[in-house]
């Protein structure tokens, strides 16, 4: 399994078929904020012995995620491909996540520390 963020444009668009509105801050379910969002955080599932890859999660966000939040994303999804028989070897985070991560845990803590993917588990 692998996941990154990006930067996106902040904008908005209804979907008639859902009549919804989207580009705002949405984290699933109940969780959809006010604010247009400017980062998308995609989860993806990919092949070992064959060449494929699957999105099966994205997050709308604001400025990214706390690293509670983003753990429970991780752990959600993980329960969910075990459930239904996919089995994960490893998470694959990109250097730009744990860099977010990391600042966010010196303002919030003070400590400096890199964090580690099992701190995030």
């Amino acid at each position: 399994m692998t996941f990154d963020a990006m930067s996106i444009e902040p904008s908005t668009k209804y979907v008639e078929s859902a009549d919804e509105v989207v580009g705002f801050e949405d984290l699933g379910g109940q969780c959809k904020g006010k604010e247009m969002a400017k980062s998308l955080l995609v989860f993806m599932i990919r092949g070992i012995s064959r060449s494929w890859k699957q999105p099966i999660a994205y997050h709308l966000t604001t400025n990214g995620l706390d690293p509670d939040t983003l753990r429970q994303f991780l752990v959600e999804i993980l329960v969910k491909l075990h459930q239904h028989g996919v089995r994960v070897r490893n998470v694959r985070l990109f250097v730009e996540i744990v860099t977010l991560a990391n600042r966010l845990m010196k303002t919030q803590t003070g400590d400096s520390s890199m964090l580690t993917m099992y701190e995030y588990l």
